[in-house]
């Protein structure tokens, strides 16, 4: 798993490596979903592409790959320009989002 293969390193601070992705992530997570959203609300192809993008790498680094296969699909549409039969997605998006939330805030605890 992921998150196993980062737990051994330190970060800059001399605490957990994991630990400071983590809470990076965490912080930064509610505002790229909200983002997400309103740049697809205003029909923001290139808003929608850049804030799926970033998220997509930074899920992935931490394990969450369903929700980086949900901004994969995100950045595709972004990609093409074309956001038609994104919209639906957009709420199973933030489930997942709420999911991986949950599962990194428990793996956090665990540190």
């Amino acid at each position: 798993m992921a998150l196993d293969q980062l737990r051994p390193y330190k970060g800059h601070d001399g605490g957990s490596l994991l630990g400071n992705l983590i809470q990076i992530y965490l912080e930064q997570l509610p505002g790229r979903v909200e983002g997400l959203r309103l740049a697809h609300l205003r029909g923001d192809v290139a808003g929608v592409f850049k804030v799926a993008h970033m998220l997509k790498s930074t899920s992935a680094s931490l394990g969450a790959y369903s929700l980086q296969a949900f901004c994969q699909r995100f950045e595709d549409a972004g990609r093409r320009h074309d956001l038609d039969g994104t919209a639906a997605l957009l709420d199973p998006f933030e489930a997942e989002a709420a999911k991986v939330r949950a599962a990194l805030l428990e793996a956090q605890g665990k540190l």
